[in-house]
């Protein structure tokens, strides 16, 4: 007894596509998500900081940004940056969102590994807020 090789293909079909009926299929449905892995990564060696410069740009190496707390006086900020070799001054602060960003004006000399080693440092001291680079365009 032979059975077409159509009547097969049929039955295949009838089979198995019924069992493809769930279109609201999620990729993620089985996918078990830890909310921890969002909290804020603690890094050992501030050397592993990497600056990515948008297109057409370079780290500018004689400044970086930084956010102060708000309840911090001018001369608090004063302060709070004596104590860091690689700053030269305070520079000027200019709006940014709902926050005051305060450029700092850098030692000369300072690479782009240097300055994420900056950043590093800037960044953790409680008194700012974000510590971010600077950058230049590239001609």
């Amino acid at each position: 007894m032979r059975i077409p090789l159509s009547l097969i293909a049929i039955l295949a079909v009838v089979l198995v596509f019924p069992a493809c009926k769930d279109t609201n299929v999620s990729p993620l449905k089985h996918v078990r998500f830890d909310p921890e892995l969002l909290n804020r990564v603690e890094i050992a060696d501030s050397s592993l900081l990497v600056i990515a410069a948008p297109t057409g740009m370079e780290v500018n190496t004689r400044q970086v940004q930084v956010t102060f707390r708000d309840d911090l006086s001018y001369n608090e900020q004063q302060e709070l940056l004596h104590q860091y070799g690689f700053v030269k001054n305070l520079g000027m602060a200019t709006p940014a969102d709902n926050t005051i960003a305060h450029k700092l004006e850098l030692v000369d000399g300072l690479d782009q590994q240097q300055i994420g080693k900056a950043l590093y440092l800037l960044a953790s001291d409680p008194g700012i807020v974000a510590a971010n680079p600077a950058f230049v365009a590239v001609k």
